[in-house]
């Protein structure tokens, strides 16, 4: 008589049971880890964009930030920052003004700006301090999000605490 060796169906089936019960445990941290991760790159996207703007603003005078397709009038969340050099300071991009930096366009991340003054914009002066205001940037992927705060100076850093409400599940 000959021993056979190998899996049987019995056994299969069990290992099948253990891995899909570990997956189904490990997925919810796993989708809470990937949100985590890119509302931390959108956040430094949004630090560079300012550290950029703040340095640029040393050499070409004025430089303003607000939210894209608002022409920095509007301060509703919307798909991304933009940082312009207001050449003629009437506080809009207008054609012929050069971009400085921006963040990239996604679908889910939304970016608001959240002011003392009440501006829908960021300006920064040609000595790189901010324009008499501070705030903060707000990042949000779905009900959570990070900010960008913007002390008076113009010196940016990144919070990971949001106030509920702030941000706004997505429908």
């Amino acid at each position: 008589m000959t021993k056979q060796t190998g899996i049987t169906l019995m056994e299969i089936l069990v290992s099948l049971l253990v891995m899909s019960t570990l997956l189904s445990l490990s997925l919810p941290s796993l989708q809470r880890m990937v949100v985590s991760q890119r509302l931390a790159a959108a956040a430094n996207d949004t630090l560079a964009v300012m550290l950029q703007a703040r340095s640029s603003s040393l050499v070409r005078g004025d430089i303003v930030i607000c939210i894209k397709n608002s022409d920095c009038d509007d301060a509703a969340p919307g798909p991304g920052l933009m940082a312009f050099h207001d050449r003629n300071k009437n506080l809009r991009h207008d054609s012929g003004e050069p971009i400085v930096a921006e963040t990239g366009n996604t679908k889910q991340i939304q970016w608001q700006w959240k002011s003392f003054r009440g501006k829908p914009w960021f300006r920064y002066l040609a000595t790189g301090r901010g324009y008499y205001q501070n705030g903060s940037f707000i990042v949000c992927l779905g009900n959570t999000g990070r900010r960008v705060v913007v002390n008076w100076v113009g010196r940016p850093r990144v919070e990971r605490n949001v106030p509920p409400g702030i941000c706004p599940a997505s429908s």
